[in-house]
């Protein structure tokens, strides 16, 4: 088991997204309004107060949006080259609900920590489990994150907001702090599978969406969002 996990990566995108204690304004006039994100005009962007600095809450960009079974590019830093570029692709095979823990020992402590289970079957939600292969296309090792992959859910004003924090399961769980890691070589594809759990009262939030790209800001133009079956637009 994976004890008190610290995931860097996602931390920037987790804030994004976070409503609670940040006070989120109209960005035409600056004034402060009330922390469900309701505004008087549509056409304004909504954003919340960060350590000082603005961040925007996301509309849904339908461009960016793909299918299962649709391949996509994932575009990151270059550590050889010092520049964003193409360094992957990712294709998602099977994403699925279930109320059943599968495999429990690759489970984090941290993923179980919320699920009331009765045997290896959960009570207070669905775990959605989603299968994927990622291939390294660059000419360097890629370190891969199980947490680059979440879940968000569209608001009634089509504001994309994060539905997942902690990833539960993981096919190459390891105990440490990189326990979700996993270490790609150029050319070569790996053949990821992970879990979240979904507590019941985030499926009446809005409509749900894969999020291919947590560990990217929001407003970046590298975005990639997957529809889920019986759920797309």
């Amino acid at each position: 088991m994976v004890k008190n996990m610290k995931i860097k990566v996602g931390i920037c995108i987790a804030l994004l997204f976070l409503n609670v204690g940040c006070a989120v304004v109209k960005d035409s006039t600056g004034t402060q309004i009330d922390e469900t994100g309701s505004t008087q005009s549509d056409t304004e962007r909504e954003y919340v107060m960060v350590g000082g600095r603005k961040h925007y809450i996301p509309k849904m960009d339908y461009d960016c949006l793909k299918k299962i079974d649709e391949s996509a590019d994932l575009y990151e830093g270059s550590e050889t080259e010092g520049i964003v570029k193409k360094m992957m692709e990712i294709t998602f095979q099977k994403v699925y609900f279930s109320q059943e823990i599968e495999e429990l020992e690759k489970w984090s402590d941290v993923g179980l920590s919320e699920i009331q289970l009765d045997g290896n079957v959960c009570q207070n939600g669905r775990i959605i489990y989603m299968e994927f292969t990622i291939k390294n296309v660059s000419d360097e090792e890629v370190k891969y994150y199980a947490s680059n992959v979440g879940l968000v859910y569209m608001d009634e004003r089509e504001n994309v907001r994060q539905a997942t924090t902690d990833v539960g399961y993981f096919n190459y769980m390891s105990e440490g702090h990189d326990g979700l890691l996993v270490k790609i070589q150029p050319g070569e594809s790996k053949e990821i599978r992970i879990g979240y759990f979904i507590p019941e009262e985030t499926f009446e939030k809005g409509k749900l969406y894969i999020d291919a790209t947590m560990h990217t800001r929001a407003e970046n133009e590298y975005k990639v969002y997957f529809s889920i079956p019986d759920m797309e637009k």
